[in-house]
């Protein structure tokens, strides 16, 4: 099992490279890191509060973006949402 997982995650390891098939095989990190941490990286977003952000008011997620800037935490905010992006509304 943690044979064929590391293959998957560094093909360049495995016995049988399919390198169409993993021409980037760490391109989706973030999910990788929080899988191997057991849960969220940290500093990370959790799912309820970034839910929570796409509910708000206009002005209140300008609001939180701003923060989000000032307090130099805007790329994690921006990875979280791209992780999440496919199942917000």
């Amino acid at each position: 099992m943690t044979k064929s997982l590391l293959g998957f995650i560094f093909p360049s390891l495995s016995e049988n490279q399919h390198t169409a098939e993993h021409a980037d095989a760490l391109h989706k990190r973030r999910p990788l890191f929080t899988t191997l941490r057991l849960g969220l990286l940290p500093g990370a977003y959790s799912r309820e509060k970034i839910l929570m952000l796409f509910a708000s008011e206009p002005q209140e997620i300008k609001s939180k973006l701003n923060a989000a800037y000032e307090s130099n935490v805007l790329d994690p905010l921006t990875d979280r949402i791209d992780d999440l992006y496919d199942d917000l509304p």
